[in-house]
């Protein structure tokens, strides 16, 4: 096989890849990523374009030898190989000039429109799914299933080549890595059955690239998608588990059906308790770590990603390739959609790129992931030695013996804050604040000590608090308080 995509490699020497948005460490982002460092490390010129990126995001990719450029730019080039991912961003491209030799159409999910093949999927020289699951709900848009293969999450090579060290007996150090972590996961900390729990992910303890070194620390991996493969590549023991819920340990017995989905949790979209949780992972790890070996030898065999990539090239080989006069002939709701898919980038492009303005540029910025703080008066008042720190909001507490009273407060800095809700055992209760003012129920604080108070309810266990936290700088929200004062007194004025 080798040599046959080398003889391939001598003949095509550009790629292009297409992403809605290089902003995060997700799912899509990590995928062409992976793809185009592989194509890079083979010979091949490889671009990626994208609507938006972020500095950290596009430092992150570029380094690897890898293009990033924006699919507003003007393009009239033609690419020997076009792989695109999230289907408005190749209409676009196309509408501006981009042509290719062999087209390739991918699809990451089952759900996620975003994920749609284009109308003109039938001209296209393969179309790529990420699962069997994925296959199959394509299909039901009416795509022949001869039309599509499967690619898998894949491994890089760099997994099966790390070494890590002997695992402890009992599991002592978990990951749990997800971008949207259930309350039954986040509630594992409260168990106090670990040394270490690391939430990696959006609004975790760590936000960062996921790589060999980062997970080969840990003793337990709980995760679904991509993840679930790194940790087999690297033999560590891993939870399928996540909001879809999940099967719990992957072993020998669930392997290939927990593949049909992608290893999501959407096989059996189980969902247990905390303490299930935590009793399954106790109980089963010995087993698990006993399968790693062989699952990890099983992984190596059918989710490397130089294997998975090779067996594309070669397929592609013998493929028909794109044309662009087919594509123009198809008919008039292929117009229609091109003209769709530059409303599209255009508009999420405007949104996502004055979001990122607002945070760099102004004093003004959101922030959801700022200190939260909750105090529990037991009967001695607020005191740093009764409170707990989250990171993000939603968030739940529980109870404490003898609770008189409790008091959020919702960041360390000047802020507004935008309460959606405040709940005792699912009912919303009362609360007051030390905001400065309040406009069309928005709360401003002007101080770096912002407070909510919180009325207790009698035999209530559970509180559940959900706000969206907005950062202020000192200057501005001294000069937003100035203009409310001067407001008030103007109408104070005009109604005397």
């Amino acid at each position: 096989m080798e040599n046959k995509v080398n003889n391939e490699f001598l003949n095509q020497k550009s790629i292009l890849i297409t992403v809605a948005y290089l902003d995060g460490f997700h799912g899509s982002v990590i995928h062409v990523k992976e793809w185009g460092t592989y194509f890079v490390s083979k010979g091949f010129n490889v671009t990626i374009a994208t609507i938006m990126w972020t500095p950290e995001i596009y430092n992150m990719i570029t380094r690897y030898g890898v293009k990033v450029r924006s699919v507003f730019e003007d393009w009239n080039e033609k690419f020997d190989i076009v792989i695109a991912y999230h289907f408005p961003t190749i209409g676009l491209l196309l509408k501006k000039g981009v042509d290719c030799t062999k087209m390739v159409l991918g699809s990451l999910s089952s759900f996620e429109y975003l994920e749609s093949f284009p109308l003109f999927f039938e001209l296209a020289s393969c179309l790529v799914c990420v699962s069997e699951e994925s296959k199959l709900f394509h299909h039901l848009s009416g795509i022949p299933l001869e039309q599509m293969i499967v690619i898998e999450n894949s491994i890089p090579d760099e997994y099966f080549n790390f070494t890590i060290k002997k695992k402890h007996e009992l599991p002592e150090k978990i990951a749990i890595v997800s971008n949207h972590i259930p309350e039954e996961l986040r509630d594992i900390k409260r168990e106090r059955k670990f040394d270490t729990i690391d939430f990696i992910g959006m609004g975790g303890d760590i936000y960062t690239e996921i790589t060999p070194a980062l997970l080969s620390g840990y003793d337990v991996v709980i995760s679904i998608g991509k993840t679930v493969q790194y940790a087999m590549g690297l033999g560590i023991p891993v939870f399928e588990y996540d909001y879809f819920g999940g099967c719990g340990y992957l072993s020998l017995e669930n392997f290939y059906r927990e593949k049909e989905t992608n290893y999501s949790g959407r096989t059996t979209r189980r969902k247990i308790s905390t303490y299930e949780i935590v009793t399954e992972i106790l109980n089963g790890y010995a087993n698990a770590l006993h399968e790693t070996d062989k699952i990890r030898q099983i992984a190596k065999d059918i989710f490397s990603l130089s294997k998975k990539l090779d067996f594309l090239l070669l397929k592609l080989h013998n493929t028909k390739d794109f044309s662009k006069n087919d594509l123009l002939n198809l008919n008039s709701n292929v117009t229609i959609e091109f003209d769709h898919n530059e409303c599209f980038c255009k508009w999420t492009g405007h949104l996502k790129q004055e979001n990122f303005s607002l945070k760099r540029n102004y004093p003004l910025y959101y922030n959801r992931f700022s200190c939260i703080e909750v105090f529990y008066d037991t009967g001695k008042g607020f005191s740093e030695g009764e409170k707990d720190v989250f990171s993000e909001f939603p968030i739940t507490i529980y109870s404490r013996d003898n609770l008189r009273a409790l008091r959020v407060d919702p960041s360390c800095n000047y802020c507004s804050v935008r309460i959606r809700s405040i709940k005792a055992e699912g009912e919303e209760i009362p609360f007051s604040t030390n905001a400065n003012f309040i406009d069309r129920e928005e709360y401003f604080f002007n101080t770096n000590d912002p407070q909510i108070y919180i009325d207790v309810r009698p035999n209530a266990e559970k509180y559940e608090f959900d706000m969206e936290v907005l950062q202020l700088n000192a200057e501005f929200a001294g000069k937003l308080s100035h203009t409310q004062c001067t407001l008030k007194e103007t109408q104070r004025e005009l109604s005397g």
